[in-house]
Order: structure tokens, then C-alpha cells, then sequence
């Protein structure tokens, strides 16, 4: 073979290699190929390795790119997976730097976030850009696994950032104040008005020392700097006036009757006659026990409000008991009325069913919440337990009394007299309840759960069995319906 033969035969077997691996590589999800170099970068990523292990981070990166590039070179799927684990790698070691910067860190990272939270890069930019350089100084050592260097380091960036912190917040908090001592001291506000100057400085220094020992007192510091802020004004203004008077000297005496006319239209507002003749001691006495005496009757007043609103809350909450009360009074009454109601209806329709029946058909009884049809008109041969013909009348009626009650049980019950044998009454006594039973069944359509039979044999007795008409009492059916 010459050398064209070899030459061809490398070119086909290079093709083949190609196409094999672009086979395989297309069996293979993109996703799932590059997943663990991406999951890796983002779990560094959730662990602060931007922050804490950027350099490294960075380098996790770069591999994954190349790792792309190699894929979309179609180059040999193992390249790409060999890539594709050199990114994952680099970025779990960026993962465990970060993890270590957190506890090297620890008091650090809060102290960077506290300074950024209070602004500290627009109100102290030279104290926090100072710390920031140290912060990247710290972690370019951890980088480079100097752990002493970098915690070395993160000291001394922590307290640049609570320094800048600090300046911040009272930057924010006592701004204004100090903006306003230096128009004050422009203005020789403190020469001429030293007092008022003096109260402004008072609370400025109050201020500033709180916070030296608490920097997020900022409700007490803010109270304290709105003071400082008045008084520095005041002062502002009282040198004006001062000022003004010292050009012209009548000013001074218009000031003062400036000052007379503005208390007494205070007291006349207060119906109280003031004089200025004196000094201004006796009219401010007389405007605060006239302000003093409006407070007590305010206060008066006020108790009086309170005093009946309470009245009022407790007459409404006797009214809601009223109401109620009245309402649980109605419901019953109603309740009550119903079951007068359902005792009318009841007693009308136990006077009907009275009403059907002759004295010598049945006696009709109430025996508690049972209604009893004692069937005396009816009677059964001897020792037997068929119902003749003659008395189907009687048990139409039978029928007409239990549809009065379409609710109620029906219990048949079966007795008979001492005479004969005990088990023989038993059974027979049975077998005539049983009879009637099975007549009203298939004459009025009932459910066969609702309508029972029970023989009782000679056990109750409502006459004596010594005489003939006793024995024939004994004999009989009782119809029982259990009213609902």
C-alpha cells in the first residue's frame, strides 16, 4: 500500500473516531453533562464565594467555559466530562475557602453589612473605602490559604468598618445640627447669644456621647439633636435682633413692647387683665395659673367624659343582656307553644281515636307516652288464633286509629287466662298477637320493622282469673302505639 493508501486510511479512521464521539456526545442531555460543574458554581455562589473566594471562584468559571467551548468545538465527549469536572472541582474548593472566610469572618461580615446599612460609603467614604481595601486584603490571603494573614487582616478591617459605622450614623442623626453650629458660629451666634448657644451645645455633646456608647440609640439621639437644632436656630435669630438693636436703640424698646403685646393678647385670651409696669414675672404667673386652672377643669372634664362613656358602655352591655336574654325567653316560649302545640294535636287525635271505637270494641288508654287500643270486641276460638271475618270491621278501625300516628311503633301484644298449661298460653297468646299482626301488615303496607308481636301468655292478668268475666278480661289483644 503507498503512501496515498496510508494517508486515506488515517483520514477514514479519524472520521470514524469523529462520528463515534459526536454519536455518543448527542446521547448525552447537555443539562445533565455540564449539571455538576453549574451546581457546584451556584452552591459556591449561595455560600458567599463571591464575596469571600472571588478569585477562585472566578477560576471555577473560566473552566466551565472552556468545558463549553470544548462542547460546542464537538470535541470528544470525554474532554468535555474531563473539563466539565475540572470546573466542578475548582468551584467546590471556592465552596469550602467561603465556608472557611465565614468562620475566619465571623464578626466581620456583620460589621461590613452594619456599615453599608447605615450608608457609610456616601457619609464616610474615606473610612469605608479604607476598610474595604483591608477587607480584599483579607480575603486574598484566605485565598491563598494564609488563614493568620487573613484574620490578621479582617481585625483590622472590622474596626475600619465600625469606625465608618459610627461617622455614618451620626452623619445621618446629627447632620443638620452641626450645619446649623457652623451658620451659628459664622454669625458669632456664640458671642452674642452664649446662653441659648450654650443649651444648643448641651444637647449636641449629649447626643454625640450617646451615641459613642450606643450607636443605635437613634430615637433618644434624634430627640436630643431636634433640640440642639432649635436652640442653634434660636440663637441665630436672637443675634439678628441683637444686631439690629445694637445699630438702632429704639429697636430694643419696640422689641420689648413687641414682646408685652404678644403676652397680653395671651392674656386676653384668657379673660386675665395683665400689667407690664413692673417686671414680666407677675403676668407669667397669672397666664400659667390661668393655664393651670383650664387644665384641672379639662381634667374635670375629662374624668366626667369617662365616667359616663363608662356609664353608656355598661347600660349597652345591660341592653345586649336585655336582648338576649329576651331572645332566649322568645325561643323557649316558642319551644314552649310548639309543644303545646304537638299536646293539642296528640290529646285531639287520642280524643278521635276514643271516638271510633264503641265500649264494647275497645277501651282506648294512655299509659304513659304509650297509647293503648285494648281490643275487648275482639275474641278468638278456643285454643285457636284465626281472626274471623265478623271482626274485620273492627280492625278497619284498628287501621284508621294507627294512621292517626304515622310515626309511632306498633307493638301487638298477645295475653291469655290462667286456665291450661303456662307454655301453651305463652305460645298461644303469641300466635293471635302474631295473626293480628300480620293482618294489619298486609292490609295497610307497613314496613315489617315498625309493627311487632309479643305474646305474654298469663303473665298480666287485669282482672282476677277466679270468675268467668275476669278470665274473659284476661283473654284479650292490646294494641300498643309508642307515640313519638
Amino acid at each position: 500500500m503507498g503512501f496515498r493508501g496510508s494517508k486515506l486510511i488515517g483520514v477514514v479512521v479519524l472520521a470514524v473516531v469523529g462520528l463515534i464521539s459526536a454519536a455518543a456526545r448527542a446521547q448525552v442531555d447537555k443539562n445533565a453533562l455540564f449539571e455538576p460543574a453549574t451546581k457546584a458554581i451556584e452552591q459556591a455562589k449561595a455560600d458567599q464565594a463571591e464575596l469571600l473566594a472571588p478569585r477562585l471562584l472566578a477560576e471555577a468559571e473560566s473552566k466551565l467555559q472552556r468545558a463549553e467551548k470544548a462542547y460546542a468545538d464537538n470535541r470528544s465527549l470525554k474532554e468535555i466530562q474531563k473539563r466539565v469536572k475540572e470546573a466542578a472541582d475548582a468551584a467546590r474548593h471556592a465552596r469550602e475557602v467561603a465556608l472557611m472566610g465565614k468562620v475566619a469572618f465571623k464578626t466581620l461580615l456583620p460589621a461590613r453589612e452594619a456599615a453599608q446599612k447605615a450608608n457609610a460609603s456616601e457619609l464616610a467614604p474615606n473610612l469605608y473605602k479604607e476598610a474595604e481595601k483591608l477587607f480584599k486584603d483579607a480575603v486574598k490571603a484566605l485565598q491563598y490559604g494564609d488563614l493568620e494573614e487573613a484574620k490578621a487582616r479582617g481585625e483590622r478591617a472590622e474596626k475600619k468598618y465600625r469606625e465608618a459605622e459610627l461617622v455614618a450614623i451620626k452623619a445621618a442623626l446629627l447632620g443638620n445640627a452641626r450645619k446649623l453650629r457652623r451658620d451659628a458660629l459664622e454669625t458669632k451666634s456664640d458671642k452674642l447669644t452664649p446662653v441659648t448657644f450654650g443649651k444648643a451645645e448641651s444637647y449636641l455633646a449629649e447626643a454625640e456621647t450617646l451615641l459613642d456608647k450606643d450607636r443605635y440609640a437613634a430615637e433618644r439621639a434624634s430627640s436630643l439633636a431636634s433640640k440642639a437644632e432649635y436652640e442653634y436656630r434660636h440663637a441665630i435669630f436672637l443675634a439678628g435682633q441683637i444686631r439690629e438693636a445694637a445699630k438702632e436703640p429704639a429697636l430694643i424698646e419696640r422689641g420689648f413692647l413687641n414682646y408685652e403685646t404678644n403676652i397680653a393678647r395671651i392674656g386676653a385670651e384668657l379673660s386675665v387683665p395683665l400689667a407690664f409696669d413692673q417686671d414680666v414675672e407677675e403676668p407669667t404667673r397669672k397666664i400659667i395659673e390661668a393655664i393651670r386652672a383650664i387644665q384641672q377643669e379639662d381634667e374635670k372634664l375629662q374624668k366626667s367624659l369617662a365616667e359616663r362613656e363608662q356609664t353608656i358602655a355598661d347600660l349597652r352591655r345591660q341592653i345586649k343582656d336585655c336582648e338576649r336574654q329576651h331572645a332566649t325567653l322568645e325561643e323557649q316560649l316558642r319551644e314552649r307553644n310548639r309543644e303545646l302545640e304537638q299536646r293539642r294535636i296528640r290529646e285531639a287525635k287520642i280524643k278521635k281515636i276514643k271516638e271510633m271505637f264503641s265500649p264494647d270494641e275497645a277501651q282506648v288508654l294512655m299509659v304513659g307516652d304509650n297509647l293503648v287500643i285494648r281490643l275487648t270486641g275482639l275474641t278468638f276460638p278456643v285454643g285457636k288464633a284465626v281472626i274471623a271475618p265478623k271482626y274485620f270491621g273492627l280492625l278497619a278501625k284498628l287501621q284508621e286509629a294507627i294512621r292517626e300516628f304515622p310515626e309511632a311503633h306498633i307493638t301487638v301484644e298477645g295475653h291469655t287466662d290462667s286456665q291450661g298449661d303456662e307454655r301453651t298460653n305463652q305460645k298461644l297468646s303469641f300466635e293471635r298477637a302474631n295473626a293480628v299482626r300480620q293482618y294489619l301488615l298486609a292490609n295497610m303496607g307497613l314496613p315489617e320493622d315498625r309493627v311487632s308481636a309479643i305474646g305474654y301468655g298469663e303473665s298480666r292478668p287485669i282482672a282476677s282469673n277466679e270468675t268467668k268475666e275476669g278470665r274473659a278480661k284476661n283473654r284479650r289483644i292490646d294494641v300498643v302505639l309508642t307515640l313519638p
